[in-house]
């Protein structure tokens, strides 16, 4: 089992380098449409699936590998994708970062240098999926929630996490929203309202907050960004419930609630790039 990072090429010698030239032409012609492996009378072919779903590992096979040939090298010419070779690299699989589509090369080479240089190329549609969809606003509003408590030890380490969150004013206030209105959908469904029936379950809760994130957060480099407050919340949220303090639809209604305070208390406060 082997795999190659994306975008690395070993070279030890002239004669690799030159190889490697040759193969990065090939890639540009198989990136630019010029070179398909679905054209009459190709060799080598890449069977796989045509879509892909972001996070969910897929599988693409080489076919037509010729004998006497180096082990197969798969190259990813668009996208990201964590990547790993399998099968003396007859195989590949593959598992999307973000919604995209993805440009995979199969490259052959005769252990002669720059002779019999086969390629074939395969492009995945990745999509994400992201959840259910919005909630829809509950009418009429519940009262707002009471102020985050200034000394209370939950209230503290919530605002020491909305700290980590970019300080992006507008993006803070849109997931604050989100999870206000959450929050409201919740109190609504304890209420008996059969709209918002579904939220009394802590795993609805939990996807309908995932989705509202990913909305808002709709790029990779924005979620990275805000990896570091996703990663504090979720142990925040795993204390509470090891404390049992989120037993009840209830307990999360308050803490969605609180969680959106923190966030827009703390949005004038300086990041740790800025101090």
């Amino acid at each position: 089992m082997k795999s190659w990072p994306v975008g690395s090429h070993r070279r030890s010698s002239k004669t690799t380098r030159t190889t490697g030239v040759v193969l990065a032409f090939f890639l540009q012609l198989i990136a630019a449409g010029w070179l398909s492996a679905d054209e009459p009378g190709a060799i080598l072919t890449i069977d796989g699936p045509n879509r892909a779903v972001v996070g969910e590992p897929a599988l693409l096979e080489a076919r037509g590998v010729p004998l006497g040939t180096t082990p197969t090298r798969w190259l990813l010419a668009s996208g990201r994708a964590s990547l790993l070779t399998i099968d003396n690299g007859t195989r590949l699989v593959f598992v999307p970062k973000a919604s995209d589509e993805l440009l995979f090369v199969l490259v052959v080479v005769d252990q002669e240098p720059l002779k019999g240089v086969q390629t074939a190329g395969h492009r995945v549609q990745v999509i994400d999926v992201i959840g259910p969809e919005p909630l829809p606003e509950p009418t009429p509003r519940p009262p707002e929630p009471p102020p985050l408590p200034p000394t209370d030890p939950l209230g503290t380490r919530l605002r020491e996490i909305a700290r980590l969150a970019p300080p992006d004013a507008v993006l803070r206030d849109r997931i604050a929203n989100h999870h206000r209105r959450i929050a409201a959908a919740i109190t609504r469904a304890v209420a008996g309202d059969p709209e918002f029936a579904a939220l009394r379950e802590p795993q609805a809760i939990a996807a309908q907050t995932r989705a509202a994130h990913r909305r808002v957060l709709d790029t990779p480099a924005l979620r990275d960004a805000w990896n570091p407050w996703f990663d504090a919340l979720r142990t925040l949220l795993d204390d509470e419930r090891f404390a049992g303090r989120l037993d009840d639809p209830t307990d999360y209604a308050r803490l969605w609630n609180w969680i959106a305070l923190s966030l827009t208390e703390t949005t004038d406060q300086p990041s740790s790039t800025q101090r």
